[in-house]
């Protein structure tokens, strides 16, 4: 099959109930996406003070991934401990399983996700993320999303 561009978009609304790995403070969390070879390191953006449940809101984009093809959107989020943060859990999003879902690419609007955040190597759960997760053909026009991601309606 031919692979063709697509855009993604990851809208990550709040942690809940995000636990550290090696204290017992509250933790100061922040989050790295990985496309790829691509890293978005948002400490600047997304860092929270003292919280195990951040609100993130943060959209972010993700232009021209082919499909089919490896496509996987890895979710981390770090906690800032003094001499070297530390990863506190991470999820992962197989793009192109859910582009080619018959059931999700029917769903007009996408719904809020609640993903478990887990360590390296281990199944345990350290708390959970809610987002959303849109994929769509790159167009030349871009598309309007209202901040709960209503696509806008041809007329």
């Amino acid at each position: 099959k031919k692979s063709k561009k697509y855009n993604g978009r990851l809208y990550i609304m709040r942690g809940i109930k995000i636990l550290p790995l090696t204290t017992s403070d509250p933790p100061d969390p922040y989050l790295i996406i990985k496309h790829g070879k691509n890293e978005i390191n948002d400490q600047e953006k997304t860092q929270q003070r003292g919280t195990i449940d951040p609100e993130f809101y943060q959209r972010y984009e993700f232009l021209n991934m082919k499909l089919p093809g490896s496509n996987t959107l890895r979710i981390e989020v770090w906690n800032e401990v003094f001499g070297s943060d530390e990863l506190i859990g991470a999820t992962e999003i197989d793009v192109e399983n859910r582009y080619f879902n018959r059931r999700w690419s029917q769903c007009y609007f996408k719904p809020i996700e609640y993903r478990s955040l887990r360590p390296e190597f281990s199944t345990v759960t350290v708390g959970r993320l809610s987002l959303i997760h849109i994929s769509e053909p790159t167009r030349l026009l871009s598309i309007s999303y209202a901040v709960f991601c209503l696509k806008k309606k041809k007329q």
